[in-house]
């Protein structure tokens, strides 16, 4: 594996929003660490942590109560650690590119799968949809049925907190898998035909190139 090129749904996905943003991650350039990140973890671990029982949250026990609706979905693994092994997904694209990347949570048996997502404003149904994260990870997932993105506000100081959780939950079919591989495809074909040059002038950052000392951002 050592000689191969690893790629993710985020290099990819940022490539195509900012195509400079390949050399610097080929020249080994850190990204910066946004707030907003910290404040996603500790959404996921917070309800991670309720779903396991390990530490309930008032504030999501309080809309359990209140809401006969509400149903946060249950998975036989959750993610414990950063890059925990047991949510691991990995395929080879071919000889030279293989895809790398990691779950919230996990239930082959149940076939499904879910992640967590700390956004304001939510995630939203044709977010899911459209999104080529999870469709990334049913690739090497034959069992995969159903993909479920519990999406919450950033803020867990809010009183009503809880009330901004929203659970959307997408079928998983064959040719979203399709679409996926075909999408690392257009990024290889992309990068070794050195597309990304066209994009190397200096300009305006872009909200997805995060690398720090970027040359091609003013």
């Amino acid at each position: 594996m050592s000689d191969k090129i690893k790629l993710s749904y985020s290099t990819v996905n940022s490539y195509f929003e900012n195509p400079h943003t390949w050399p610097n991650k080929l020249s080994g350039l850190k990204t910066k660490e946004l707030p907003v990140f910290a404040e996603g973890k500790a959404v996921q671990r917070a309800i991670i942590a309720h779903l396991k029982g390990d530490e309930i949250n008032e504030k999501i026990a309080e809309r359990e109560k209140e809401d006969s609706t509400f149903l946060l979905p249950k998975f036989a693994i959750y993610e414990e650690k950063d890059f925990d092994e047991r949510t691991k997904i990995r395929f080879d694209i071919d000889d030279t590119y293989y895809v790398e990347g990691w779950v919230d949570q996990m239930d082959e048996k149940a076939g499904k799968i879910g992640d967590i997502k700390a956004y304001n404003g939510g995630f939203t149904a044709s977010m899911l949809r459209d999104s080529f994260q999870w469709k990334t990870y049913a690739v090497p997932l034959d069992w995969l049925k159903r993909v479920y993105y519990t999406s919450a506000a950033r803020d867990m100081t809010d009183p009503r907190w809880a009330y901004t959780i929203k659970v959307t939950m997408v079928e998983v079919e064959d040719t979203h898998r399709a679409q996926a591989l075909a999408w690392f495809r257009k990024f290889i074909k992309s990068i070794e035909a050195a597309e990304y040059l066209e994009d190397c002038t200096p300009k305006q950052r872009g909200r997805s190139c995060l690398y720090i000392g970027c040359e091609y951002c003013l």
